[in-house]
């Protein structure tokens, strides 16, 4: 093991900073003309491995880009990640289009593709009215953060054997989000009720318009 900056690595090569630290200070660096680069290899023959390279400016100037072999043992050259110099993230793509970009590309051609997963688990017992949130957040003229609205997945059923789930739509007043349309996970439609009991419930408070 080699060891620097301590006298006992606990690694092939360990790395230790002693004195005073701070956040300019730099405890390792990779310096390089035009590609810098850091790869993981792994020698187990699994059909299932892959090796791996972070890179900078692998396919363009200002990227930093996560990259995987195709098969076991072989060379990392195929980009699954990359962020821009303007800090932009694209999942299977280099071409960012907006803060996070995802793209897939298989053989599918006539069902959905499943390009994002949020999955939501507890420390408790879970019961209705659990479920993901999507919320919207926007800057105010005096810099101040507020919710502007969300979408939400509620469990309307929740047992050992069955989570049924419908979507809330909300809405925000003074930054407080309020549902204003539920999906059942039955397929009602309710505005203005979290309960609708059929296709198509509507529920004022004063004048009921449809």
């Amino acid at each position: 093991n080699v060891g620097i900056g301590t006298s006992t690595p606990d690694a092939k090569l360990e790395v230790e900073w002693t004195g005073t630290h701070n956040s300019a200070d730099s405890i390792a660096r990779i310096t390089a003309p035009v590609y810098p680069s850091l790869e993981f290899y792994s020698t187990n023959t699994n059909t299932n491995n892959r090796n791996w390279k972070i890179a900078s400016v692998y396919n363009a100037y200002g990227t930093l880009e996560f990259l995987k072999s195709s098969a076991a043992n072989g060379a990392p050259n195929q980009t699954v990640m990359t962020m821009d110099k303007d800090g932009n993230v694209g999942i299977g793509t280099g071409d960012n289009g907006g803060r996070l970009t995802i793209q897939t590309a298989d053989a599918t051609t006539n069902s959905a593709v499943n390009s994002l997963m949020i999955r939501n688990l507890s420390s408790g017992t879970t019961t209705t009215g659990f479920g993901g949130e999507i919320r919207f957040q926007a800057q105010r003229n005096n810099g101040v953060n507020q919710n502007t609205g969300g979408i939400r997945s509620i469990a309307e059923v929740n047992s050992g054997s069955n989570i049924s789930s419908g979507m809330a739509f909300d809405t925000s007043a003074a930054g407080v989000n309020s549902e204003k349309l539920r999906i059942s996970y039955d397929g009602n439609v309710g505005i203005g009720t979290t309960s609708p009991d059929g296709q198509l419930h509507v529920k004022g408070t004063t004048n009921k318009t449809l």
